[in-house]
C-alpha cells in the first residue's frame, strides 16, 4: 500500500484508539491540497483544533513545509518528539525542533464527543 503522513495519522488512531478515518484522495506529495485533508474533513472525524500551547501526546500536529499550505502531518508523542512520515523517507520519531515548531500551523485532539455531536446533528 501506499504510506504518506496521513496514512501514518490514520494508522495510529485506529491501531491506539479503534478510531477509523476516511480515507480521502489526495495527492501524493500534498501538493495540490487547499487545506489539507484533516484541516478539511476534522470536525466530520472527531477532531478539534486546540492551542499550540496545550500539545499533548497524542495530538495531530498539521504542518506547513515549502509551500504556505497545511500539508504535513504528524502525531506528538510527549517529550518534544513526534511520529511522521516524509516525503521520500521513512517513518521516524524524530524531535520537535525550532524547525518543526516555526512550521507548526495547528494542533486537533481527538474528541469523541465532536464526533456525537456530528452524529446528533445529523439524526
Amino acid at each position: 500500500g501506499f504510506d504518506d503522513c496521513y496514512s501514518v495519522v490514520r494508522n495510529y488512531f485506529r491501531k491506539t484508539h479503534g478510531v477509523y478515518m476516511g480515507d480521502y484522495d489526495r495527492d501524493e506529495s500534498m501538493s495540490h491540497e487547499e487545506r489539507g485533508v484533516i484541516a478539511h474533513h476534522y470536525e466530520h472525524e472527531g477532531f478539534r483544533v486546540v492551542p499550540k500551547e496545550e500539545i499533548r501526546e497524542g495530538d495531530v500536529l498539521i504542518f506547513k513545509t515549502d509551500k504556505a499550505l497545511p500539508q504535513h502531518f504528524g502525531i506528538y508523542s510527549g517529550q518534544n518528539r513526534f511520529f511522521h512520515h516524509p516525503i521520500n523517507g521513512l517513518s521516524r520519531l524524530e524531535p520537535l525542533s525550532d524547525r518543526w515548531l516555526s512550521r507548526l500551523i495547528s494542533v486537533f485532539r481527538y474528541d469523541p464527543k465532536v464526533k456525537m455531536g456530528q452524529n446528533a446533528c445529523n439524526s
